[in-house]
């Protein structure tokens, strides 16, 4: 059913995949490779992202909006390597919710929700840890 709803982007090094406020309304599973989130001044946002990560979670979830209303990004994704993301929109992850429920799935979504907190959570924590001027490490 993911497929059914996604997309699979193919990023080559040094692609990017977002930019700092930029709209869209995406998530990304990343099913390999390897990506990094940079700040305003590219410097790294926490830890690496690889296999079994997510980025972009943060327009589902609260976040800044720009003068018209829309969710801005926080970060620039850059791809380290060749890698590969599955974007599906926040629109759509909201009908698989509904069609998992209809087919008495619930269970596969409350997984999928968890992960996507899970990574918006840590997220977060990157992003104080960065404003606070700390290094990945948590000193």
């Amino acid at each position: 059913m993911l497929l059914q709803f996604s997309s699979i982007i193919h990023l080559e090094q040094d692609q990017t995949l977002f930019r700092i406020n930029d709209t869209d309304t995406f998530v990304y599973f990343v099913l390999f490779g390897k990506l990094i989130l940079l700040g305003s001044e590219s410097e790294q946002v926490g830890e690496l992202i690889n296999v079994g990560w997510t980025v972009g979670e943060e327009v589902i979830f609260k976040q800044s909006a720009d003068a018209q209303g829309f969710k801005v990004r926080h970060e620039t994704c850059i791809s380290l390597n060749n890698s590969c993301v599955l974007g599906i929109h926040k629109n759509k992850i909201g009908k698989m919710r509904k069609l998992l429920a209809e087919q008495d799935w619930q269970q596969d979504y409350l997984t999928l929700d968890v992960i996507l907190r899970g990574n918006y959570f840590i997220k977060q924590k990157w992003r104080k840890r960065h404003r606070r001027g700390g290094s990945i490490d948590g000193s």
